[in-house]
């Protein structure tokens, strides 16, 4: 669209911490589980945090998205959660391009991190298409677990790295 503001991308800071509670609160109308985007005091320490990156999404100095990646650096994990994009610019690419410059920032930054996973929601399909144009495997569903207003299945998905993938153990038997 023509007259569509500019998108920037960065790292959050604390300095944000109120844009992005204030973005939480107004989509899921505290039905959020991840207690660490509902309780302000966990929510302030995860950016102090060397593990939790905050990756953010900001139009006309407002944040219209987020997502954060909480890496696990003796096992080379990255845990994707807790993706949130504005309404009035859903469907642009947001959540994507989050994903996209996290991952990017994260192996550039982290060499070590070979395992990128998280869950995603079933209520619509979005999700789902969102990770697999960035080539993650569904590896698993989680069925009604995850309470928002409604219960929903989650379906585990992973982007595995080629080193993560040859490094695996292929040396097992199938059961009888």
């Amino acid at each position: 669209m023509a007259d569509d503001p500019t998108i920037f991308y960065r790292s959050g800071t604390v300095n944000d911490m109120f844009q992005i509670l204030d973005l939480y609160s107004r989509l899921y109308q505290g039905f959020y589980s991840d207690p660490t985007v509902i309780d302000p005091i966990m929510f302030r320490k995860s950016f102090s945090s060397e593990n939790i990156i905050w990756a953010i999404a900001v139009a006309n100095g407002q944040i219209i998205g987020s997502m954060n990646f909480t890496m696990d650096f003796g096992n080379g994990l990255t845990k994707v959660s807790g993706a949130v994009v504005d309404p009035k610019f859903q469907s642009r690419g947001v959540a994507l391009e989050l994903l996209r410059r996290g991952i990017k920032n994260i192996n550039e930054q982290y060499p070590g991190q070979e395992i990128f996973f998280g869950c995603v929601r079933t209520l619509t399909s979005a999700p789902q298409k969102l990770t697999a144009q960035l080539n993650f495997r569904t590896i698993g569903i989680f069925p009604n677990i995850h309470r928002t207003q409604i219960y929903e299945t989650q379906i585990l998905t992973a982007l595995f790295s080629e080193r993560s993938l040859k490094q695996r153990d292929t040396n097992f038997k199938s059961h009888p």
